[in-house]
């Protein structure tokens, strides 16, 4: 099934007295359930105007927008989100104990049920041993974790995170994507907005890249960067592995020759069947064939740059 939806989606503000600023322009992508979808794009993006209209805090212009088939707008879909904003904000003189246990209640947790609940949360993100102390005396880590918390009470399906990581440390970090993946097991979905391609690179089965209100580049980590392959390598070995490659020099970024090995650079991908076939029943050796492609990082320095 299908976790989010979003199909051709405009959206614009228009402050008083000001020219209306096109936000979103025509954004469609597709959430599976089960899965970690990173949100990747530059600040200004769009990538928190996007997640407003997920949880229906703001209406599309045009559009659509389903959460678990239902439309964002049903207020049964927001039964499956959990949400944690950029910047959590909490009552400063409640400790987090108190501060769960208060949220607890407005989300309808059976009563019986929330001590445990509570203390499970705790446990998961970090702050039992600060359960106690007054939120006003949390570090911003600190409040990054409680609110990661509060978005998990109700054992939420979908969980929505906007930059959830920003305000953490190395060890937070790990901690987190260590979190994510344990709901990833067990059977949620998370969508998370972040400008940290690491983060994206070492959780995301899927990353939607969005630059001027559009999704300008979507798939798998392994399909982006498959599909931005900068040169392939053929390193070849015998003693007229020079000359076999010499045949190949017009079509090659580069031909280099090292006494009885010969590398050879190449852009078309055909080229490699063709050196392939052309070795069958030669005393020239392959000795690899790689392909050299670009990171994540390059592909969205790429793609932002262009904007």
């Amino acid at each position: 099934m299908t976790a989010i939806t979003c199909k051709d989606i405009h959206f614009s503000y228009k402050p008083a007295f000001l020219k209306r600023y096109d936000v979103l322009k025509g954004l469609s992508f597709a959430v599976a359930e089960g899965s970690i979808y990173g949100f990747l794009g530059i600040n200004g993006a769009g990538k928190t105007t996007t997640i407003k209209l997920l949880n229906n805090f703001i209406k599309p212009d045009t559009g659509t927008v389903t959460i678990f088939g239902l439309d964002a707008r049903d207020i049964r879909a927001r039964s499956f989100i959990g949400y944690m904003p950029e910047n959590p904000g909490f009552y400063a003189y409640l400790n987090a104990r108190e501060f769960l246990t208060f949220i607890s209640r407005l989300k309808g947790t059976d009563r019986a049920e929330i001590k445990s609940s509570v203390d499970d949360l705790l446990r998961l993100v970090g702050l039992e041993g600060h359960a106690d102390m007054p939120v006003s005396r949390y570090s911003k880590g600190m409040g990054q974790r409680l609110g990661l918390a509060q978005a998990l009470i109700g054992n939420p399906a979908l969980v929505i995170l906007d930059e959830p990581m920003a305000n953490l440390d190395p060890i937070g970090r790990r901690a987190f994507r260590d979190i994510f993946l344990t709901l990833k097991e067990q059977g949620k979905t998370l969508f998370f907005s972040t400008h940290i391609i690491p983060d994206v690179e070492t959780l995301c089965d899927k990353v939607g890249i969005l630059m001027n209100g559009m999704i300008v580049k979507e798939g798998s980590l392994d399909d982006l960067i498959a599909s931005h392959i900068e040169y392939i390598e053929c390193i070849l070995r015998g003693r007229e592995a020079a000359a076999f490659a010499e045949r190949y020099r017009s079509q090659a970024l580069g031909v280099t020759v090292q006494a009885d090995n010969a590398i050879l650079r190449f852009a078309d991908e055909k080229l490699a069947d063709a050196i392939v076939r052309d070795l069958a029943g030669s005393t020239v050796r392959m000795v690899s064939l790689e392909a050299h492609t670009q990171s994540l990082e390059d592909i969205f320095l790429h793609v932002a740059g262009g904007r």
